[in-house]
This record gives structure tokens, sequence and C-alpha cells, in this order.
């Protein structure tokens, strides 16, 4: 191998190093995106629009991240098995996660407020969820067909 090689393999080693860092920062940042927003949501009690910038940040990156991945069809949300009553229980489990750190957080233990939320959460959950990932297939399907023809 000659100083040429050695040095491009370098440079792709250094440029994987360097997407790991950012990767692990960007997910920190999201991370403290988030603690911020219910640290000044439920233990400061502050209006929306104290911590509004911090919210629209916060979903501008998850959209954003989203809609890359779709783009270069990596899916997300679907089990590697594509198992739907897997991703069901996955689906209720999170939402009562999130109903009870909802409860907690918010003090609010109304059971048919709590019951209403678990509902909405599961349905929209595992509706986007089926939703995106049948879009995925299909157009991952449209990319492999096209593959096909050019061959």
């Amino acid at each position: 191998m000659n100083k040429k090689d050695s040095r491009i393999t370098q440079d792709e080693r250094i440029l994987q190093e360097r997407r790991i860092i950012q990767s692990r920062a960007y997910s920190f940042l999201i991370l403290s995106l988030l603690a911020s927003i219910i640290i000044q949501q439920f233990f400061m009690h502050a209006p929306f629009s104290q911590y509004a910038v911090e919210l629209f940040v916060l979903l501008g990156a998850s959209f954003y991240t989203a809609a890359c991945h779709y783009e270069k069809g990596i899916d997300l949300w679907t089990p590697a098995d594509g198992n739907r009553k897997k991703l069901l229980w996955t689906t209720i489990l999170s939402g009562i996660v999130s109903m009870v750190l909802l409860a907690v957080l918010s003090g609010n233990y109304e059971t048919g407020n709590l019951l209403s939320y678990l509902a909405v959460f599961v349905v929209v959950s595992y509706g986007s969820r089926l939703f995106l990932s049948a879009a995925q297939r299909h157009k991952q399907r449209l990319a492999d067909e096209k593959l096909d023809q050019d061959e």
C-alpha cells in the first residue's frame, strides 16, 4: 500500500469517528432539550412561551430525522421481524409508561383522563407506526423494482 492509500484509509477512519462523536452529541442535545421542557413545564410551572422554542426545536429535529430516514429507506419503527402483535404490545407498554410519567409529573391522577390519554396515545402511535411502515415498504418495493429494471 502506498502513502496515498494509507492517508485515504486514515481519513475514512477519522471521518467515521467524527460521525460517531457528532451522533452522540446530537443525542445528548435532544435529551437535554427534552429534560429542559419537562423541568420547565412540570417543576417550574413555566408558561408555554418560556419553553416553546425548545419544544419546536425538539419537534423539528424529530421530524427532520424521521423524514431523512424515510427518504433513505431506513425503517425506524417496525420490529426486525415485522410482527404487528409485538409492535402493539410495545406501543401499549410505551403508553402505560408515558401515562404514569404524566400522572406523576402533573399530579393529575383522574382515572378517566389517564385512560383517555392512554387510549389516544396507543391509537395514534400504533396507527402512525403502521402507516409509516407500510409507506416504507412501498417505497422500498419501488426502489427494488427500479433496480431490477436497470439490470
